[in-house]
């Protein structure tokens, strides 16, 4: 049974993507898929791609990086067969302009527990960072950079007890870093370039090398 799935790739500057496709159907027939990557497909107009992957019950790797996707949030959205191990999620540089896609993650978190790598890098997504992200304690890897993110960091992601890289840069926010943020022990990489008013970090153990601000 096929496992993974690389469609990817598919890059060439004159008629980039040049790959379309106006649904994900069939996708949701190989129900074996482990590793899904469809990074640079024009997505677009795929707009059942929420509920093509919640249908694939074994999940563990998915990268729709450049698909110019939209978050579209039907009622009828089901998570009946989610995947309880999808661990990596990347979704940047897409069409994300709200906030809906933290719902579908935050939703897809409660099933699956192990997530550990999410990039939302080089999207739109606007407004504050959701303090729900603290609750997702096994979160290694976020990366919200590139943005339209404004108001303060949540002290809630100082509950996140595994992360080791955060990248926020080029966002708009305000405030100090949370005091919280010192209770991030495997926190190695902060990167914090251009994002207004951060102040100093309250961050003193040894496992964090790099550090910008």
């Amino acid at each position: 049974k096929l496992a993974s799935l690389d469609l990817s790739g598919n890059f060439n500057p004159s008629c980039f993507p040049c790959v379309h496709a106006k649904s994900l159907q069939w996708l949701s027939r190989i129900t074996s898929l482990r590793n899904v990557n469809l990074g640079e497909i024009d997505l677009s107009e795929a707009t059942d791609w929420m509920q093509i992957v919640n249908n694939l019950p074994f999940l563990e790797q998915l990268r729709m990086h450049e698909c110019r996707l939209s978050p579209r949030i039907l009622p009828s959205l089901s998570y009946a067969n989610c995947s309880t191990t999808l661990a990596v999620l990347v979704l940047s540089s897409n069409l994300f302009s709200d906030t809906s896609i933290y719902q579908w993650l935050f939703n897809l978190s409660q099933i699956s527990t192990h997530i550990a790598h999410v990039d939302l890098q080089y999207n739109y997504l606007p407004g504050a960072i959701p303090s729900y992200f603290g609750n997702m304690q096994s979160l290694e890897y976020l990366d919200l950079s590139l943005n339209l993110i404004q108001h303060k960091i949540p002290s809630a992601l100082g509950n996140m007890s595994s992360l080791s890289y955060l990248s926020l840069i080029y966002n708009q926010l305000e405030g100090a870093i949370p005091e919280t943020f010192s209770k991030l022990e495997h926190l190695e990489y902060l990167d914090l370039t251009d994002t207004i008013g951060t102040g100093k970090a309250p961050l003193e153990h040894q496992s964090l090398v790099y550090l910008v601000g």
